[in-house]
């Protein structure tokens, strides 16, 4: 067999995410997965709210007559692509992200005064060109490594909040 030390190893982000709600950003589309929608399992009209200081999305359930509610899901409940070049272009010059990537940002399911929500960190977005590291890289730098029978995990040391 071949040695594989060059070859690179392919990131678990670049796989479909089928339980954890996620939002895409890429070429003036926004769009979340199959996950969001069954958080919201009822809500075929959402408004998105974003707080640029704090770098936060939030999609909230509303009536299809509010004024500016998108339907976010298609007749057969599949995520719908929703067009906002502006929208797109403005966060992404907040976020000082490169308007040819791709941004998959994972969310979660919360609760204000009127209900659920879903809440994104934008902070937290993962660019989604390339693969990853050669294999060779990747043992250098491990964040999960065996010994003998032990797990080790290393952590990146980081606050949080949402």
């Amino acid at each position: 067999m071949e040695p594989l030390e060059q070859y690179l190893v392919v990131h678990g982000k670049r796989f479909v995410q089928l339980t954890e709600p996620l939002i895409t950003f890429y070429r003036g589309v926004v769009k979340v997965n199959t996950a969001s929608l069954k958080k919201l399992p009822k809500t075929e009209y959402v408004l998105f709210l974003i707080d640029p200081k704090r770098h936060k999305l939030f999609v909230k359930p509303c009536s299809e007559d509010t004024l500016h509610s998108m339907r976010w899901r298609t007749p057969s409940c599949k995520p719908r692509a929703l067009i906002g070049h502006d929208f797109i272009c403005l966060t992404m010059e907040l976020m000082q992200w490169d308007c040819e990537r791709r941004y998959r940002i994972p969310g979660r399911a919360a609760f204000d005064e009127d209900g659920a929500i879903i809440a994104f960190d934008l902070a937290a977005a993962e660019e989604m060109g390339g693969f990853g590291p050669t294999l060779e890289e990747h043992k250098q730098n491990p964040l999960v490594s065996r010994f003998a029978e032990d797990t080790i995990i290393t952590l990146e040391d980081r606050d949080e909040q949402l």
